[in-house]
């Protein structure tokens, strides 16, 4: 017999099974669908145009788990052909390790492709490498990507605060975000400002520059001779914010009157319901024997610390004996310390409990006690400081270091800045911040947020709260000492 004669095949033979032939159509389906969807996507992302999120999705899943699985089904009816042999069996199992294997992969990537995906809405409230990039919706399938313009930063503004706004004006670039001038179309135009952040937020200072017309309003018609002070962000990276208004205190003898004028200010403010419900700040300016008396903020309304966290009671201002109790603290602060400076070192011990930084109940002992647990082992300074505002904060160290995804080296300068006393009114909270400056001019980049940290006023025991954004929840030992979150 010729080994190589043809066989004769009958017709059931010669017949595509239906299994085989469904398979079949499947990998070609799948084929063709990849070159729609790959060649697609390429003409369509030149002209900044997508699938939308659920299509891309159901794209990638036809592509990398149906492919795939049609063409293991293919293989095993073609194998379930043949007669049944070890070859046969060995290439069935093989078939089923590979597929499992490459279906696994797949999946994988189709995980991670989901959790890194952009959804429609992602980027609508946000800047993105400096830009402010959006999508909007283009038809049911598609989406369309966008670089936002002045208007858009207009348009959020107006939705945010229900107003109008008739100018927009971006400012000179310093720091990698834009930094916007916004006029109100009101019949005494109010000018604001606005920071598109790096984490897709809109930090501005509409609520506190409504806030101080209205005090100015109020003051002109009760003090006139009382000068009052815009206060602005310290630093470069936002100068133009208005973070207050300071009201002076003429001395002890002039706190009562003081408090008085605040108190009718704060009740003046608290009548608008948004800068209620949004928050604003009023600093006394405590003008004293020298500059170590600090000055004195008071949160308005419902106002939002930048930790996230809001005032407590923030009508309590409204009562003038409350601020009259903590100027007259302040002064009689001052006047210890300058009782300090005449002690001799045989009485400094005797009398230790006068000294700041010997008692955790003050900003200053609490920080002591924060570095001596946490920096002094790392040997950084003890470097105490306070801003033009009177803010208490330490100057920790200076370096250069690189950030993902930015080229070149930045400076670095770390502080850790005090914050505020806790919810519960039984810490002092402390940030650690790392300033990123760039540049032959060193303009600020950037800010991080390294740590946050809580003093227990009465034992000094120091919690770390592992929050390294404000958003962030801290540790249970940090929530419970504090709190908050």
């Amino acid at each position: 017999m010729n080994l190589y004669e043809p066989v004769e095949m009958n017709e059931k033979e010669k017949r595509i099974p239906t299994a085989l032939r469904i398979s079949l159509g499947a990998v070609i389906f799948c084929l063709l669908f990849l070159v729609f969807f790959l060649l697609v996507n390429y003409i369509m992302n030149s002209g900044e145009i997508y699938f939308r999120t659920w299509a891309q999705q159901l794209g990638r899943g036809i592509c990398c788990l149906g492919l795939p699985t049609a063409i293991v089904i293919c293989i095993w009816q073609v194998l379930q052909q043949r007669k049944k042999s070890p070859a046969v069996v060995v290439g069935k199992v093989s078939l089923l390790v590979a597929y499992v294997i490459i279906i696994c992969a797949m999946s994988l990537f189709m995980l991670v492709s989901v959790l890194l995906s952009e959804t429609e809405t992602k980027m609508e409230n946000g800047f993105l490498g400096g830009e402010a990039v959006c999508y909007e919706e283009y038809t049911w399938l598609l989406k369309k990507r966008y670089i936002a313009t002045f208007d858009w930063v207009s348009k959020e503004m107006e939705k945010q605060y229900q107003i109008k706004v008739v100018h927009t004006e971006k400012l000179a670039e310093q720091t990698g975000f834009g930094r916007y001038t916004l006029v109100t179309a009101t019949d005494t135009p109010l000018t604001f400002h606005v920071f598109p952040g790096l984490y897709f937020d809109f930090p501005n200072d509409y609520i506190q520059v409504k806030a101080n017309r209205i005090i100015r309003a109020k003051a002109a018609k009760i003090c006139p001779d009382r000068p009052l002070t815009d206060l602005h962000e310290e630093g470069l990276i936002r100068p133009e914010r208005v973070t207050g208004i300071s009201l002076p205190c003429y001395g002890r003898e002039d706190a009562e009157e003081c408090s008085r004028i605040a108190s009718e200010l704060i009740k003046e403010v608290l009548k608008d319901p948004l800068c209620k419900e949004e928050g604003a700040q009023l600093v006394l300016e405590c003008q004293g024997v020298d500059d170590r008396v600090k000055n004195i903020v008071l949160p308005l309304g419902e106002y939002r610390f930048d930790s996230g966290v809001k005032e407590n009671d923030g009508d309590k201002y409204t009562d003038w004996s409350v601020i009259c109790f903590r100027l007259l603290e302040n002064y009689e602060r001052n006047e210890n310390a300058e009782i300090d400076e005449d002690i001799s070192p045989d009485t400094e011990e005797t009398l230790g409990e006068e000294n700041y930084e010997d008692s955790t109940f003050y900003i200053e002992g609490a920080y002591k006690a924060l570095f001596e647990k946490l920096f002094a082992p790392e040997d950084y300074p003890y470097d105490t400081r306070y801003n033009a505002k009177g803010n208490f904060y330490a100057y920790l160290a200076e370096g250069n270091e690189s950030l993902e995804s930015v080229d070149g080296i930045f400076r670095t300068v770390e502080t850790v800045v005090y914050d505020r006393v806790s919810k519960n009114e039984k810490c002092h909270l402390f940030v650690h911040y790392k300033d990123y400056y760039r540049g032959s001019d060193q303009s600020p980049y950037t800010t991080g947020i390294v740590n946050m940290y809580a003093v227990d006023m009465e034992t000094g025991e120091v919690y770390i709260a592992d929050r390294h954004a404000w958003a962030d929840v801290g540790t249970e030992e940090y929530c419970e000492a504090t709190g908050e979150p």
